[in-house]
């Protein structure tokens, strides 16, 4: 469920999905979910994106299952970066992905910057969720703050 939560006023939009929050610059203009096959596990991405001429934001989340996440973190964050980057057509560039961390929990990035343009992907994978934040843009100092302003929700810990 997508709940508008406020604007602040540094022109983000801030959301509540209840398990998690979220700003983007803009209002989101396409909420759907997609059914991916990674590996041979079918997963739901729920997506929600703002897109204009210069810069794409997404959020996406999906629920995994527990025979899915006996795998372990590691493996289920390297399979959805090279499902990811395929989907880019950029597979050979998967060893540039990062381990990152949000509180405690473990993650990854991958960012392919030029100037001040690019690519920045982050996964998160929390208590069974798997998290997913991509911003495209021309600007991406603006993109740190969309970054910055994911939290998940403490009454979900």
């Amino acid at each position: 469920m997508l709940l508008k939560a406020s604007e602040s006023k540094n022109h983000l939009s801030s959301y509540n999905f209840g398990d998690c929050a979220i700003a983007f610059p803009g209002t989101p203009q396409i909420i759907r979910t997609d059914r991916i096959k990674v590996e041979g596990e079918k997963i739901d991405l729920h997506k929600i994106i703002f897109e204009n001429p210069v810069e794409t934001y997404l959020f996406a989340r999906a629920y995994l299952s527990d025979s899915y996440l006996k795998q372990g973190s590691e493996i289920i964050l390297n399979r959805m970066i090279r499902y990811l980057l395929a989907d880019f057509d950029c597979q050979e560039l998967e060893y540039y992905a990062q381990n990152i961390k949000y509180k405690c929990y473990p993650g990854k990035e991958f960012h392919i910057i030029e100037d001040n343009s690019g690519l920045i992907m982050r996964l998160y994978l929390v208590e069974g969720k798997l998290y997913l934040l991509l911003v495209g843009s021309d600007r991406l100092k603006e993109a740190k703050r969309f970054f910055n302003s994911f939290q998940i929700l403490s009454n979900y810990f």
